[in-house]
């Protein structure tokens, strides 16, 4: 099965082969990174092909003599299938273990040899091969016009692997070095693509099965055995001592097995303004000793808020609000976000990570300006906030839903370790209503990042749009089981106790957020669920007091236009109007065109579509899913129902983002007397009420539904279905338009 050359073996399968003796993974010449323990687990499959391998032998090979948990296995699996691409050949034997099905061959050594030869031709200093010249040690990708180098180097120890960083041992007195100097070590650590380094909260959870207190200190001593249980690599040990008016700084990896010191570096720094360029410059030197070349820290190394304006203090506040921010209380994190750029103008991440806070909530002008700076000055940031920066530039300013998600699939690629670009690819596909994939990719990021809200919330939501309520319970359960559910939880929580109609359950998220600065988010989805039920005038109170919450928090009303929406839909057409008074004019959204369309204010609405489809020629979802909306609208105001029915052709791919278009499409095929047709668009909203459980679109469906299959002349189930309507709206208020065209309709079959 293999050609062994002094006890190494030598492996083929597929475009790859496998060096056991060197520790290479090649495919079609080019060297493939792999951590240490993904390696050992590919070469022991490799080594018992076509047989289930159990997940004891795999500890027992993989992890000898070391305390390790299952999802071990479980996550050295995915991104050993990640590295490997679709034709991975690892089957999963459930209740079991894996099976690798590819087929193996042996390979001879002499042609490595000449392999190895050929890239010693190249210098054992150069900054990369090109792609396609052969292998090497370095693989020169190219990710918007930005050279990214993987070449390893001939430190002391193998390249890559994860990495814990203890508490700082500070001598100083001076409490503000506790946790901001390993906070600023971790930062500077993750740019590498080599190295992960351990979160916090992965390091409390350990602490945890510890028996240690959450919130204990992590010293040396426990931050290694931490290292240890997560099977990790190293230990990355500071100190801060103060001599007279300077400090010393000391920076120490220590081996997680066997405690031996693999690299120590110390630095004296005459002032504390001086403190972070020396760590970035100890950081630096640190990488290169684990391994890393000089290229590839060159290529990803940013000072860490630019040496000029380096803030201890401002990054004390970052990383408060990221916290926050990773643990859903995004409302609460927007001051100390703030607090961190007026402490360092030039903090591009801190700009990045506030505008998404504002976006989050739904504040989009805000998010937009934010972006914009950050862009501006995102080469002072690192290669991996450059990526995140980048993407999100592209997300909010551009739009361009496509071109981002090719972005985030090269950024997972560079950093394949990393959750943060696979979560934003899973939110990006769930965005465009690519259900499967996003479940998927919200799977992946879930297990990569188990200790942050966004991706429970996420995958939550992508289960919501395929109409599965109980697995999306489910992970929001698991959020709140592990101490990270937040605002976006809870929101999803609400919207899912309406859906399954569990006014306990609503009255318990409501009871949640009672009190808390983000009692805004629910209070609108408690006004959209009281629409939906024909309580508008309720509506009308909840939306005013989020309204006045928002103000207070300095957020803009971006609930003008959805709730005019709204008021047309359900006929109050001069209501609708003053609302559309109230929208901000830095605003537009599809909602507010489509309301102006339906108060009668067409020739505005054109012009507005107008100026934006040639302000934003790469805006994925106006070009393909709100820009036919509003023609749509438009074409059925001017009576032309067959036009509209055309113009909403391009918005199929995005139908059940959410119910919008097929409840405009119906309408057209009503207005065509075409009762099938119409019957089957309401029926995609009926049938699918996850997609959007708040909408006022779900029981207008069932009037809609009615008229289709009046036209048909089916009166006994058209009957049945205005008799559905009527009885969810038994207790509604009365003035509602629809509710009495609804019921003078009942009244004459």
């Amino acid at each position: 099965m293999a050609q062994a050359e002094g006890g190494r073996a030598l492996y083929g399968f597929g475009p790859f082969v496998l060096d056991g003796g060197r520790r290479v993974l090649t495919r079609d010449g080019a060297v493939v990174a792999l951590r240490p323990t993904v390696f050992d687990t590919l070469l022991f499959l490799v080594e018992h092909p076509g047989r289930v391998v159990t997940k004891e032998e795999l500890f027992d090979a993989v992890w000898p003599g070391k305390v390790v948990e299952e999802s071990n296995i479980t996550q050295t699996i995915f991104m050993l299938r990640n590295a490997l691409g679709e034709q991975h050949g690892i089957v999963t034997a459930p209740g079991q273990g894996y099976r690798f099905t590819a087929p193996v061959t042996s390979k001879r050594r002499g042609l490595l040899a000449q392999l190895r030869n050929a890239a010693a031709a190249f210098g054992r200093r150069g900054p990369a091969l090109q792609i396609g010249v052969a292998v090497g040690a370095a693989l020169a990708v190219i990710v918007t016009g930005v050279a990214v180098f993987r070449p390893w180097g001939n430190g002391a120890v193998e390249p890559g692997g994860l990495v814990v960083v203890a508490d700082f041992q500070n001598s100083t007195g001076n409490p503000v070095f506790d946790k901001t100097l390993a906070a600023a070590t971790a930062i500077d650590l993750r740019q590498s693509p080599h190295l992960t380094v351990l979160s916090p909260d992965k390091i409390q959870d350990t602490l945890d099965l510890m028996t240690r207190p959450k919130d204990s200190p992590l010293p040396p001593e426990v931050a290694r055995e931490v290292c240890a249980r997560n099977n990790g690599q190293e230990s990355i040990e500071g100190g801060i001592s103060q001599i007279g008016g300077q400090f010393l700084l000391t920076l120490t990896a220590t081996g997680c097995g066997d405690g031996r010191v693999i690299a120590s570096d110390k630095a004296v720094v005459d002032t504390a303004s001086g403190l972070l360029p020396a760590l970035d410059a100890m950081a630096d030197r640190l990488r290169r000793n684990l391994g890393e070349t000089g290229a590839s820290v060159r290529a990803f190394n940013v000072p860490l808020l630019g040496r000029k304006t380096a803030s201890l203090d401002a990054l004390k506040a970052y990383s408060e609000a990221t916290y926050l921010a990773d643990h859903g209380r995004r409302m609460e994190s927007i001051p100390l976000y703030q607090r961190a750029i007026e402490l360092d103008p030039n903090f591009a991440m801190a700009y990045a990570d506030l505008s998404f806070a504002y976006d989050s909530l739904h504040d989009h002008s805000s998010a937009v300006d934010l972006i914009t700076k950050a862009y501006a000055m995102r080469d002072r940031a690192g290669q991996y906030d450059q990526f995140a920066i980048a993407t999100r530039y592209q997300i909010l300013v551009n739009q361009d839903d496509i071109a981002a998600i090719r972005a985030l699939k090269a950024w997972s690629d560079i950093y394949p370790d990393d959750a943060e670009p696979r979560t934003t690819l899973a939110s990006e596909e769930e965005w465009l209503g690519r259900v499967p994939e996003a479940i998927a990719d919200g799977q992946r990021s879930l297990a990569m990042a188990s200790d942050k809200e966004r991706p429970y919330e996420i995958l939550t939501r992508a289960y919501m749009m395929a109409n599965q309520a109980d697995k999306a319970k489910a992970v929001c359960a698991l959020a709140i089981a592990r101490h990270v559910d937040g605002e976006r939880t809870h929101k999803r929580l609400f919207e899912i106790a309406v859906w399954q109609y569990d006014p306990p359950g609503m009255q318990r998220e409501l009871q949640w957020f009672a009190g808390k600065p983000a009692e805004r988010i629910v209070l609108i989805d408690a006004a959209q669920a009281a629409v939906s039920e024909g309580h508008v005038r309720q509506a009308s109170a909840l939306f005013a007091r989020a309204v006045d919450i928002g103000k207070d928090s300095g957020l803009s009303n971006y609930i003008a236009a959805p709730y005019a929406r709204l008021l047309s839909d359900l006929g109050f057409t001069e209501e609708a109007r003053r609302n559309l008074d109230q929208v901000p004019k830095d605003q537009d959204f599809d909602d507010y065109r489509v309301a102006m369309v339906q108060v009668g204010e067409v020739a505005p609405a054109e012009a507005l579509l107008r100026e934006l489809l040639a302000k934003s020629p790469s805006d994925t979802l106006l070009n393909g899913k709100s820009g036919p909306e509003t023609r749509a609208a438009l074409a059925l105001r001017k009576g032309r129902p067959v036009e509209a029915i055309e113009d909403l052709k391009p918005a199929t791919p995005y139908e059940l983002t959410d119910f919008s278009v097929p409840y405009l499409r119906g309408q057209a095929f009503l207005a065509t007397s075409d009762g099938p047709h119409a019957a089957a668009e309401f029926h995609k909203i009926l049938d699918n009420r996850g997609v959007e459980p708040l909408s006022v679109h779900y029981p207008l469906a069932e009037l809609g539904l009615a008229r289709a299959l009046r036209l048909q002349g089916d009166v006994p189930a058209s009957r049945q279905a205005y008799a559905r309507f009527l009885a969810g709206w038994k207790d509604a208020d009365q003035d509602i338009p629809v509710l009495r065209q609804a019921r003078a309709e009942y009244a004459k079959l």
